[in-house]
């Protein structure tokens, strides 16, 4: 079969057989994969985004195991679910696994020895970039409601962060889920975005080791002054993420080193728990500037 190159806007394009287009449902603005295999040119239908992905997986014995491949399922991108099992009790434990890591995914289908779950909301693009936001405000309520309990020796804050932790730990899934199964950003950037928000879960996993702490054993005044001092550069970072300068860049890495090498020869538990999240707002001081210049 021949076509003729025609030329649009100093480009060269060429028609798809009406048949072609017929048989594999092809429309407008649909992706299609194209080959080059020496001087052939191979053009073949894209995969549809109605497509429903499946995985499938026998967790026999292994309920710890389980709960891991349910949210990685969950985060690659995966739409349903089968999940097989040796002991009738774990279907009691899925619901608990479903609610603690995502947001949208329901059993359907429930068997004494297996299950299937399926996700039952939509997603786009301004999705993702309203969750991020709202796990950087998660985030940084919960370390400046963390710095007025250990002021007040507020205990029922304390235990409660637990439970905060797992929420941002649902919204980080569902961000990151967003951002693998639907391709939605830009690839230059995609991969830092995404380094981005596994930071942020292990932000909440250091603020809730250090709630922990803090109701395990007595925390001096010094410790108190220099967490406040640390979700303030949480503040800042925060700050930059969304409004980059170098200005804010210079400033931030300077009081970010200022305290980690104040505190980082501690060796109270507390200390070294804050060290660790010093540490990483350290390392990301570099990823941020990155993220700037793959923007532009």
């Amino acid at each position: 079969m021949k076509r003729k190159l025609v030329v649009l806007g100093g480009s060269l394009f060429v028609n798809l057989p009406t048949k072609f287009v017929k048989e594999n449902s092809l429309e407008k603005g649909q992706d299609v994969d194209i080959e080059i295999e020496g001087e052939r040119l191979i053009i073949l239908p894209g995969a549809s985004d109605s497509i429903e992905k499946s995985f499938k997986v026998d967790i026999k014995n292994f309920p710890r195991t389980g709960g891991r491949y349910i949210v990685a399922a969950y985060r690659i991108g995966f739409d349903k679910l089968i999940i097989d099992f040796s002991n009738p009790n774990y279907i009691n434990q899925i619901p608990i696994e479903l609610g603690e890591n995502t947001i949208g995914f329901e059993i359907i289908k429930q068997e004494p020895n297996s299950c299937t779950v399926k996700n039952l909301s939509q997603s786009n693009e301004e999705d993702l970039n309203e969750i991020v936001k709202r796990i950087w405000f998660l985030l940084l309520d919960m370390g400046k409601d963390m710095a007025e309990a250990f002021k007040k020796n507020d205990v029922e804050v304390l235990k409660n962060i637990y439970s905060r932790e797992k929420n941002i730990n649902k919204f980080t899934n569902y961000s990151l889920r967003l951002l693998l199964e639907n391709k939605l950003l830009d690839q230059k950037t995609s991969h830092i975005i995404y380094y981005f928000i596994r930071y942020f879960e292990n932000f909440s996993d250091d603020l809730e080791n250090l709630a922990n702490r803090a109701l395990e054993q007595k925390i001096s005044p010094l410790f108190i002054e220099t967490f406040e001092k640390s979700i303030m550069l949480l503040q800042k970072f925060y700050n930059l993420y969304y409004t980059f300068t170098i200005e804010k860049s210079e400033e931030l890495i300077l009081e970010t080193e200022k305290l980690y090498n104040k505190i980082k020869n501690q060796k109270d538990p507390c200390f070294m728990e804050l060290y660790n999240l010093l540490k990483k707002i350290k390392r990301l001081n570099s990823v941020i500037i990155e993220l700037n210049i793959l923007k532009r």
